[in-house]
Parts: structure tokens; C-alpha cells; sequence
């Protein structure tokens, strides 16, 4: 994508097909599921598991916040995201919605890594773990990866 619409990729995951050749995670601390593309990498670190393109181009973190509602784990997102991203600016308003059935609100920015230009897309969602999941994205701004996390976001569901 250039993750200029994270709101938007997850409004459009409904009609995005599911993901050929995926690998499924389990994020035990925040009890959901999710499947990645073919040949991206994932990272798991504790609470956090991060997947990454082939190319390094775009990165997703799925973290576990221990914050009590969205609102305020809306801004403990804030403040992790800005640990990887300088001048993050904000590219639009926070959204509502549901995902598989689990509440969430969305948000997008662009900013810098290292001095080069990316957009940022961030959930924080609502998971039966009792605590939120922050998921972001992180893509350089020139490259286009929509379909890819559009389809991790559509494949995102709690475990049972």
C-alpha cells in the first residue's frame, strides 16, 4: 500500500480474497490468529511479532497493550509508534470498526525512518485477551503492498 489508508485497507478487507500459500500465527497474549503472505518473515519478541516483506519494504507489529480501553490504548500506540517513526504526522481522523467481530479503531500518518519517508497505519484492537492489540504498519512511502495487508488484516480472528 503505500499504508496511506490503513482505515481504508481494513474497510475494503470484506472483498479482498484470502491469502495463497499463507502461514497462521497465533498471538497467545492477545488470544487472535492471522495469517501472512507467501515469503514474508515473522519475528515473534514475547508480546510482539512482527512480519516483514521480501523486499523489507513493509514491516507490520502486532504488540499487546496492556491499556484498559481503546481510547487509551489509542495513545499508548501513540507512543510505541513514535519510538519507530520520527515527525509522525497525523493523514486524516481515527475510525471505529469491527474486525472479525473485535472492536478497533484505525488511524494513519506518514513519517520518517532513518530519514526516508513512510506511511504509517496503526489498529488498536479490542481482543478477548481482555487487553488490546496495537497492529502497525510501516511501508515505504514509494512501494505499494494494499492487497498484502489488507489481506492479513481480513484474515485477523479471535481464538477460541
Amino acid at each position: 500500500m503505500t499504508l496511506r489508508s490503513f482505515a481504508l485497507a481494513l474497510l475494503l478487507a470484506v472483498s479482498v480474497p484470502a491469502l495463497a500459500s499463507a502461514e497462521t500465527h497465533t498471538h497467545a497474549g492477545a488470544k487472535v490468529t492471522f495469517e501472512t503472505p507467501d515469503k514474508w518473515s515473522a519475528k515473534p519478541d514475547g508480546d510482539t511479532l512482527q512480519i516483514t516483506s521480501p523486499d523489507q519494504g513493509c514491516s507490520i507489529v502486532f504488540v499487546v497493550l496492556s491499556a484498559e480501553d481503546l481510547e487509551k490504548a489509542l495513545e499508548a500506540a501513540g507512543k510505541r509508534i513514535t519510538e519507530e517513526v520520527k515527525d509522525l504526522e497525523p493523514d486524516g481522523e481515527a475510525e471505529e470498526l469491527e474486525i472479525n467481530g473485535m472492536k478497533a479503531m484505525v488511524a494513519d500518518a506518514k513519517g520518517k525512518v532513518d530519514g526516508k519517508a513512510v506511511d504509517v497505519g496503526f489498529a488498536v484492537v479490542e481482543t478477548r485477551s481482555d487487553k488490546a492489540l496495537l497492529i502497525f504498519g510501516i511501508s515505504d512511502a514509494t512501494k505499494d503492498y494494499e492487497d498484502e495487508v489488507t489481506a492479513v488484516i481480513k484474515s485477523l480472528k479471535p481464538t477460541k
